[in-house]
């Protein structure tokens, strides 16, 4: 039974920090975003195996998950 789900909806960062882990948010390899198609069906796939859970958890990880806000709103939407 899934109960909770980590969206890595943002694979980019625009803040460079010094300490991250994403090496200055360079990445070193393609960034991109998170579909609203594929974060659909990610939640689908959490509801359809939670069981009798009432209540579940997402988290929307990322680089920065801000600069994917627009896919962010529709998922929760």
């Amino acid at each position: 039974m899934v109960k909770a789900l980590c969206l890595h909806i943002a694979h980019d960062c625009n803040l460079a920090c010094r300490y991250c882990f994403a090496e200055e948010g360079e990445y070193h390899g393609d960034r991109s975003m998170m579909s609203f198609e594929v974060g659909k069906q990610a939640l689908d796939f959490l509801v359809e195996n939670s069981g009798s859970r009432r209540n579940l958890e997402v988290d929307f990880f990322g680089g920065e998950p801000l600069m994917n806000f627009e896919v962010v709103k529709q998922l929760v939407a």
